[in-house]
């Protein structure tokens, strides 16, 4: 190897190496200052019970297996407290941006290097990896999927085939959105063959001798698919329930394709088609210029099915989750997943053909984007002024929640607090070793019980114990822009962007507790 080789390679392990570092630094630092969100606490708690009480079955409204699996995993070795129920999120944060940068001969190491810089820096992913939600997990094994089926078309290594299928495998047993990144994979077939028609039959037929020519690779590569898929939803092949439910049935509300095809017209969130747009241009201005960029070069510059299928990705993702009826600022890293990539792309092809000017207003931006994720992710990580805190428990109710756990903790009496079911996320998880959910018209006070939680919409369908105090405390709340139809509307937006300035009032939600004096 050359001297100028090793300088190279010396170099890139020194970059990488210093991108790892920040990437761990920047997921666990601070780890347990955000008090856990509604959905945290429910996923953490049935993460609890997998490891508590041995039981598991899959239930598609609260996502596929492999979360579940890992958080338990990691309660068994650190213990069980909110901070651990993030480390799953930052480990795989960790891997998002490390992953690039193993793939350095297949994208070029700048190239690698400006992807892993992308998602190390991104606001949203960068928050979304310090918190419990299954997105932020099912986007690494696509990620690899991709990479690796780009790997295999340029060796046609057998391994790297299976490592695409299983990584595909680990997406399905981690979200059940990974149908919605099969359909992309599949609209970019049909659109390769629109873009290039020219080439169309000699792609078709390259694809079809490649598979043909392979067969049994592919057989095999679909049976090891078929393998991690079963055992990840049947419990290690102890429930056939749960594999039953993971089955993609249409028809089916039981399972997990089904429910979730039932649940789109309900558009829960009830957020406007452009949501994800509006979150791109408030949080991810470096990107949204860098797919720009990537778009205009590959409309008038030199183009390759490659560069075909992240603008599909891209863009199709886009349109699927703006078209979805459920939309949550978790579900953007879908589509800022090819966002990245394809910015770190175009970056790293373009990048020493910029003039200086055009270096400046990258750089600027960047800076502007570092500030963005610090102001997110540790100045103001729980602040519903922030569009991508989404329903948050304020910082207010940790008190709270310390106050009756060291008043129950030592009982471990599943009667010192009743909760009233309407409200149990993230109570429940809060109070996991000693508490017990009602049903607020027909309760009964036990002569342990030293606390009662219940929401505003049951108080006046229940009758008050005379013998507890009661006081409101407020468990979350949200910020939803009103409309603008002023003529100062522009200003407004302005204020928002750069101080995070609202223009109407945020809602909220109380609860009543009610304990022994």
């Amino acid at each position: 190897m050359k001297p100028s080789d090793i300088k190279n390679r010396n170099k890139y392990f020194i970059f990488s190496a210093a991108i790892v570092v920040f990437a761990i630094i920047s997921r666990f630092i601070f780890l347990g200052d955000k008090p856990l969100h509604h959905d945290e606490g429910m996923l953490s708690y049935f993460a609890w019970r997998l490891l508590d009480a041995k039981e598991y079955t899959y239930t598609p409204q609260i996502h596929s297996p492999i979360l579940f699996y890992v958080q338990a995993l990691l309660y068994f070795v650190l213990g069980v407290n909110d901070t651990i129920s993030k480390v799953g999120p930052a480990i795989f944060g960790v891997a998002l941006v490390s992953i690039p940068l193993f793939f350095h001969r297949l994208l070029s190491k700048r190239v690698a290097i400006l992807i892993s810089i992308g998602f190390l820096i991104s606001p949203i992913t960068l928050y979304y990896s310090r918190f419990l939600v299954h997105t932020t997990m099912v986007i690494v094994f696509w990620l690899l999927t991709v990479l690796f089926i780009y790997k295999y078309i340029k060796d046609q290594k057998t391994s790297t085939l299976y490592l695409a299928f299983g990584s595909l495998a680990f997406a399905f047993g981690t979200s059940e959105t990974s149908y919605i990144f099969l359909a992309v994979v599949g609209l970019y077939l049909l659109t390769l063959f629109l873009v290039f028609p020219k080439s169309a039959k000699h792609n078709f037929q390259r694809l079809k001798n490649l598979v043909f020519d392979n067969y049994l690779d592919f057989i095999t590569a679909f049976l090891i698919f078929v393998l991690i898929w079963s055992a990840v939803y049947s419990v290690g092949f102890t429930n056939p329930e749960s594999l039953h439910r993971s089955l993609p049935l249409l028809n089916d509300e039981s399972t997990g394709l089904g429910f979730w095809l039932a649940q789109n017209p309900k558009k829960l969130g009830g957020q406007p088609w452009h949501y994800y747009l509006i979150l791109a241009l408030v949080y991810e201005t470096f990107f949204v210029f860098g797919i720009l960029g990537f778009i205009y070069k590959f409309i008038f510059g030199k183009k390759s099915a490659f560069k075909l299928f992240i603008l599909v990705w891209a863009l199709g993702t886009l349109g699927i989750y703006s078209w979805a009826g459920e939309k949550f600022p978790w579900l953007f890293l879908p589509s800022l997943l090819p966002m990245i990539f394809a910015t770190g792309w175009f970056l790293g092809e373009n990048w020493s053909k910029c003039k200086f000017f055009i270096k400046i207003f990258w750089i600027v931006i960047g800076f502007w984007t570092v500030f963005v994720t610090i102001r997110l992710v540790y100045v103001s990580p729980a602040d519903t002024n922030e569009l991508a805190v989404y329903v948050q428990t304020p910082p207010s109710f940790k008190s709270v929640t310390q106050e009756i756990t060291a008043s129950c903790e030592e009982t471990n009496d599943k009667n010192c607090v009743l909760i009233d079911s309407k409200i149990s996320w993230p109570l429940s998880w809060s109070f996991r070793n000693f508490s017990t959910l009602i049903i607020t018209d027909n309760y009964g006070i036990q002569p342990t019980t030293k606390y009662m939680i219940v929401g505003s919409e049951s108080i006046a369908k229940m009758e008050e114990p005379k013998d507890m105090n009661k006081k409101v405390v407020w468990i979350r709340d949200w910020w939803v822009p009103d409309k603008c139809e002023k003529a100062n509307c522009l200003g407004r937006y302005l204020k928002y962007y750069f101080l995070r300035q609202t223009w109407n009032g945020k809602g909220g939600y109380d609860v009543y507790i009610y304990s022994r004096p």
